[in-house]
């Protein structure tokens, strides 16, 4: 029984972390998007580098990257788990540097992106 109980749990977490992963990529995406079209949306001035067609391109690509590793982790792909932890962290950190541009949004973000990284290194499957 508590063999069983490890395997299900094991593929729990990483379906949990994967639908978190693509969640955080989607809203990454969105934001890269409204950062290229709707520039009013956001405080340019509370932003580390005050480049907003630059910092819109990023969030669209770290976005895009982290929708299609969240599928590849939703599959138990040990490579993309891998890159699933290096994408959460680097999304985090660009949250943390968008904190004075849009505050409440990079907070959600980075809780996102946490509970990514939890659920990839809670229970590694072998």
């Amino acid at each position: 029984m508590a063999n069983r109980d490890a395997v299900v749990g094991g593929s729990s977490w990483s379906t949990f972390a994967g639908v978190f992963l693509a969640i955080a990529g989607l809203f990454n995406a969105i934001d890269g998007i409204v950062a290229l079209v709707n520039r009013e949306y956001f405080n340019e001035a509370g932003l580390v580098y005050q480049n907003l067609a630059a910092w819109g391109w990023t969030l669209l690509m770290v976005g895009v990257v982290q929708l299609i590793v969240g599928y590849l982790v939703i599959g138990r792909s040990t490579w993309a788990r891998w890159l699933g932890l290096v994408l959460a962290v680097l999304s985090m950190v660009v949250a943390f540097l968008a904190l004075g541009m849009y505050p409440w949004w990079a907070i959600i973000i980075i809780v996102i992106d946490g509970m990514v990284v939890y659920g990839l290194t809670a229970r590694w499957e072998q």
